[in-house]
């Protein structure tokens, strides 16, 4: 078996399992050359840096995030329908039971039993969707699922800074929000302003899909799976390296296990490159 990471913004990290049609032993390639890309349409780039893994051994590792792109918006529902139009065998009823479960899409569905995108909703994230579907529509479009790591590195952005975590505007924000933190996504994805890189809505709205195995909680994917797997920890296990990054203790404090088919009404996602 191997896992999967769900990034859940300013709140908890979920580890999301999954079986061997997730392509065992393949590793997401990281980074974009941003002297020769351009950014693409709804696209920011993110420049590399170094970054200190919240949870390592040894404790306080640093690794270098190389320059990449994430979407400057979670996947709207709009953006799906879209992909269904061209992609007829992601419809629900050609993928419940195989790559998602029950709830796929289950917001769009009619009393007819019929599946169709709420127009009044056009604009808000798509939500109830698998790991399998979300991977499906990043590569239709030529892009993938960022990694945890890359996630991660961006998620620290606050509205001036590339690393505004440490900030009381930072936190005051995340301790605001993470008592309401079930709540579903109930507004269009471009109503909060953009962060220093230019992204919104990496904080306070909806948990959003990342493409690693989740036995590699700690790493920077240069380990064994029989290595990493001895570092994951429990519910509240993991001491952060720096006990003053409190949010480092909300993201990562709680872990279920989850199938890749699993699908939720706050779970959404959002492409790289």
């Amino acid at each position: 078996m191997t896992y999967q990471y769900l990034h859940y913004p300013m709140a908890v990290l979920f580890t999301l399992l999954s079986f061997g049609a997730t392509a065992q032993g393949a590793k997401t390639k990281e980074g974009v050359d941003e002297t020769t890309v351009e950014n693409r349409v709804d696209m920011q780039l993110i420049r590399g840096g170094q970054y200190q893994l919240p949870f390592s051994e040894p404790a306080g590792k640093e690794i270098k995030i190389k320059s990449f792109q994430l979407d400057t918006y979670p996947v709207s529902n709009r953006d799906f329908a879209n992909f269904l139009v061209k992609n007829p065998l992601w419809q629900p009823k050609k993928v419940i039971g195989e790559k998602a479960d029950k709830g796929y899409l289950r917001l769009w569905k009619q009393a007819d039993g019929n599946y169709r995108m709420p127009k009044d909703k056009a604009n808000y994230p798509v939500t109830n969707v698998s790991w399998f579907a979300a991977k499906a529509y990043c590569q239709a479009q030529g892009k993938r699922l960022p990694t945890n790591n890359e996630w991660d590195y961006a998620a620290l952005a606050s509205k001036n800074q590339a690393n505004g975590s440490f900030g009381l505007s930072y936190r005051k924000k995340i301790f605001t929000w993470y008592p309401n933190s079930s709540q579903a996504p109930n507004r269009d994805i471009d109503r909060h302003s953009a962060d220093y890189w230019g992204l919104h809505d990496m904080h306070g709205f909806i948990w959003q899909w990342t493409a690693d195995y989740a036995d590699l909680p700690m790493t920077d994917g240069s380990q064994t799976r029989s290595m990493a797997s001895q570092q994951l920890c429990g519910a509240g296990s993991g001491i952060p390296v720096n006990s003053a990054a409190y949010i480092q203790y909300i993201r990562y404090a709680f872990r279920l296990n989850l199938l890749p088919i699993t699908t939720m009404d706050s779970l959404g996602f959002r492409c790289a490159i």
